[in-house]
């Protein structure tokens, strides 16, 4: 089962109790589509080479706050 932005957008509506075009401003907000270059790759039963083409990918995009909280909560001890 795929993860689609309209399942987001509704899950996010229900779960905050709020309007429709609200949570989809929400999602719009946190993940961009970032066009990725071609790579190497390879094909993990035959193990051969190929090339994979260029193509789209979502990106989630977190806020320095956020990125900067996490880091906090995850610092090792001296």
């Amino acid at each position: 089962m795929a993860l689609t932005k309209e399942k987001l957008i509704t899950h996010l509506q229900t779960q905050l109790e709020i309007g429709r075009q609200e949570s989809r401003q929400l999602i719009e907000r946190l993940f961009t589509v970032r066009q990725k270059r071609a790579r190497q790759g390879r094909n993990p039963q035959t193990q051969e080479g190929l090339i994979l083409a260029a193509r789209k990918g979502v990106v989630f995009k977190s806020s320095g706050v956020l990125r900067r909280r996490i880091n906090e909560s995850f610092e090792l001890p001296d």
